[in-house]
């Protein structure tokens, strides 16, 4: 998955911008990057939402509202499902969204090792491109921190297991344990 998310990623930024980011020789903006982890924050969302209407606004033949309380607004209901109805002429509710996903992230070790190494590839052959730039560095960064803690955990874990052990084996415990049950 990292590989096709890698060309996706080549192709697009290729296709659309600068060096510098999605910006044409000519100085027309002409891509947008948009993190899925943007657009579902609570903190970020709407800006998010907000960049994206202006960057439709100003395309050819596409006619979108840029007003902050209206685009946070269409956010809330689309993204978040705030007001949604729940049957007809019931009224509405907030139905809690799950778009934020899960925390767990099942990579190994080396699939860590391989997001990092790809990731700061990436970076160095996108390193002026002042959109894709921090998103990248978010993500390395990102990527690090969990990979840490995992090994962290796993040193822990292995720790706790090796002591463990070790309590639970003393010399001669299993031959007193067999001398007492032979005297009975």
């Amino acid at each position: 998955e990292m590989d096709n998310w890698i060309e996706h990623l080549k192709f697009w930024t290729g296709l659309y911008g600068s060096a510098e980011g999605g910006v044409s020789p000519a100085g027309k903006i002409e891509r947008q990057i948009i993190t899925y982890e943007g657009l579902v924050s609570d903190s970020h969302g709407p800006t998010s939402a907000l960049s994206l209407a202006k960057f439709l606004d100003n395309t050819v033949g596409i006619d979108v509202t840029t007003d902050p309380s209206t685009v946070s607004c269409i956010w809330q209901k689309v993204i978040k499902y705030k007001g949604q109805p729940t049957a007809p002429g019931s009224g509405t509710r907030d139905i809690h969204s799950e778009r934020s996903g899960s925390g767990f992230r099942p990579y190994s070790m080396r699939q860590y090792d391989y997001m990092i190494s790809s990731l700061n590839e990436l970076l160095t052959s996108h390193h002026d491109d002042q959109q894709l730039r921090p998103i990248l560095e978010s993500y390395i960064a990102e990527a690090q921190l969990i990979k840490a803690t995992r090994e962290e955990d796993l040193a822990k874990a292995k720790e706790e297991t090796a002591n463990s052990e070790a309590t639970s084996i003393q010399p001669g415990a299993e031959i007193d344990s067999l001398k007492q049950q032979t005297a009975v």
